[in-house]
């Protein structure tokens, strides 16, 4: 193997133990901002100038390689609403959650918001990664505005969980913590919205990866003992067929 195949495998490794940086791609002590052709063509003109000068061949660079990179690309210039932060960052953060879950949550936890928030689309994903990495960050991909209000999106998002794969109730448990953190930080009265939106979510996602999703009810049930709150009640329309919820269920 060479040094170049042994330094993106060990990536991947410290990846898995959740020692994971953000890589950005240079070339010859540059930052590398090109969109290249491909984002496996990327990574080899990220490494032409390593000391064993050898190109990186499809087989050799596993999916979470090349979703960091693809990721990367994608998100930049983008910032998060809160903390002044690339939003790249957030990608790492919630693949981190994943660590105990693996593959193929971590490259999907990756690029779970490029569909969303960049101009990817499906087929791209499903060439570059697969077709069950795509169909994962599809599960995760909100609905656009143009489909209604907030209300109505985020209704067409708890049923499309109902059905949704393993992997993808896995991402999405790690994302909904990562985001929570933040918006309770700095946004106390959007997180009033944002935390019934998650009770709401809940249901369908109990049958994640049992830490996370322990992890998540715990945050909840801590977030409602800090603002006073015991009981939860939710009538929500008719027109959805959900019916009413209450929290703690």
């Amino acid at each position: 193997m060479s040094k170049t195949a042994e330094k993106l495998n060990k990536f991947c490794k410290d990846l898995a133990l959740g020692e994971m940086k953000i890589v950005y791609i240079y070339a010859d002590g540059t930052e590398y901002a090109q969109k290249p052709k491909s984002y496996i063509d990327a990574i080899q003109e990220a490494l032409k100038f390593s000391e064993d000068k050898v190109g990186v061949k499809d087989n050799t660079v596993p999916n979470a390689v090349k979703a960091a990179h693809f990721a990367t690309l994608k998100h930049q210039g983008q910032m998060r609403k809160f903390g002044n932060e690339p939003y790249i960052n957030h990608c790492f953060r919630v693949a981190l959650r994943l660590r105990d879950v693996g593959e193929p949550a971590i490259s999907a936890a990756l690029l779970h918001d490029t569909v969303e928030d960049t101009p990817t689309t499906y087929e791209e994903l499903e060439r570059e990664f697969g077709t069950i990495i795509a169909s994962i960050v599809m599960e995760l991909t909100d609905p656009p505005q143009s489909v209604g209000n907030r209300a109505t999106r985020k209704a067409i998002v708890r049923e499309k969980l109902k059905s949704a794969s393993y992997y993808a109730k896995c991402v999405k448990c790690a994302d909904i913590l990562d985001n929570m953190e933040s918006i309770i930080e700095h946004d106390k009265n959007f997180a009033k919205v944002f935390m019934i939106e998650i009770i709401l979510l809940l249901p369908y996602l109990a049958d994640a990866e049992d830490k996370l999703y322990k992890e998540l009810v715990e945050k909840v049930d801590k977030y409602m003992k800090e603002t006073g709150i015991d009981v939860v009640k939710i009538d929500l329309p008719k027109t959805s067929g959900e019916g009413s919820f209450q929290y703690p269920y």
